[in-house]
């Protein structure tokens, strides 16, 4: 029992382990389900592989960047102005979020970066801690997926469309309606 808790606990100390674990059951789960995959199944697991490496390091590159960008001067003066600035509260968490998330390419990566850096100072100024995650979650996503979008470059390698053809579509779908949503869930925030 005692080396079975031991297991346990490091598993739950460890970020990557439960991931893999769902990764390793799910891939099973579709060789015993799938008897198309079960007549070769090495070979579609190796081709499923390849194929998610690309993608896997366009959005490693991107968010590898946002970290990068966080250790700058520049950075840091962004962040002392978006806590000092004169916009509300609320409106000033939307600004640093967006453009956080716009600049990593990435919604998680953003929100990572925002927690880690600014979340503390937004706290201070009043706004409570469910409303600051749930407006810095949902603002996260909204600039997160423009044209660098580790995301948006995968789904148009794997697609075969060009920017012209699709950008338009993905545009309205992931950043003007979750902007949209966002500010008015904002405003209702603001209003109670």
């Amino acid at each position: 029992m005692g080396s079975a808790y031991d297991l346990l606990r490091f598993a739950n100390s460890q970020p990557i382990v439960w991931p893999s674990l769902a990764l390793f059951a799910g891939t099973s789960l579709t060789v015993l389900l799938f008897p198309s995959v079960r007549a070769q199944p090495l070979r579609i697991v190796g081709e499923g592989t390849q194929e998610s490496i690309m993608p896997l390091i366009n959005t490693a590159a991107v968010i590898g960047f946002g970290g990068v960008v966080t250790h700058t001067e520049g950075f840091q003066q962004f962040a002392q102005q978006m806590l000092a600035s004169d916009l509300p509260p609320l409106l000033s968490l939307f600004t640093a979020i967006s453009a956080i998330s716009a600049i990593t390419g990435s919604a998680s990566g953003g929100l990572q970066i925002f927690m880690a850096t600014m979340a503390d100072g937004y706290l201070a100024m009043g706004i409570p801690a469910t409303e600051l995650h749930r407006l810095a979650t949902m603002a996260a996503g909204g600039f997160d997926s423009l044209p660098h979008c580790g995301a948006v470059v995968a789904m148009l390698t794997i697609t075969g469309l060009s920017y012209r053809q699709a950008y338009r579509d993905v545009f309205v779908v992931t950043v003007a309606i979750p902007v949209l949503a966002t500010l008015a869930c904002m405003a209702l925030a603001a209003s109670t």
